[in-house]
């Protein structure tokens, strides 16, 4: 987990200083040349997403963004000199608690595109068990029409062995 915070936070350093570089630029009257670091910065930003342990691009980014918003914050008032108000506080602090759920919830059991819900046949003379699986436990239930409707779950049939 501190790798993963640190990767976060370097990539986010890393993101704010590339996106700064062409604000500079365009905004504040600096040199093209501000371009060519903002870019390698930028780059390395890229570079370092890759490295945090996740089976999906879009959750990287997802629990990426709380970090960002947060280190968006930090750079106004560090870099930039503007003294962050109490609801630039209050939202940083609501989009780190979204990314912390991200991160830190238990891991989905995965199973494939063909055994998504589409393809469980719905009739009453259904005999096969249903895994129900979601973030937490993993549950057989002896009928479809028992499943129960929480959020986070999916179905997939399960053989009889």
């Amino acid at each position: 987990m501190l790798i993963t915070t640190l990767t976060y936070a370097g990539a986010a350093v890393a993101e704010i200083a590339g996106c700064f570089a062409f604000w500079a630029w365009l905004r504040l009257g600096k040199s093209a040349l501000w371009l060519l670091p903002g870019m390698l910065s930028l780059a390395f930003f890229a570079y370092l997403l890759t490295l945090v342990e996740s089976e999906a691009a879009g959750r990287t980014y997802a629990a990426y963004g709380g970090v960002y918003i947060v280190a968006s914050i930090a750079w106004l008032w560090l870099i930039e000199g503007q003294r962050p108000d109490r609801w630039d506080g209050t939202g940083a602090l609501i989009c780190l608690v979204g990314a912390a759920v991200i991160l830190l919830a238990p891991p989905l059991i995965a199973f494939s595109r063909a055994e998504s819900l589409s393809s469980i046949p719905v009739s009453p003379t259904f005999t096969s068990s249903v895994l129900a699986v979601n973030r937490v436990n993993p549950v057989l239930i002896p009928n479809i029409h028992q499943a129960p409707t929480l959020p986070h779950e999916a179905y997939c049939s399960v053989s009889h062995n």
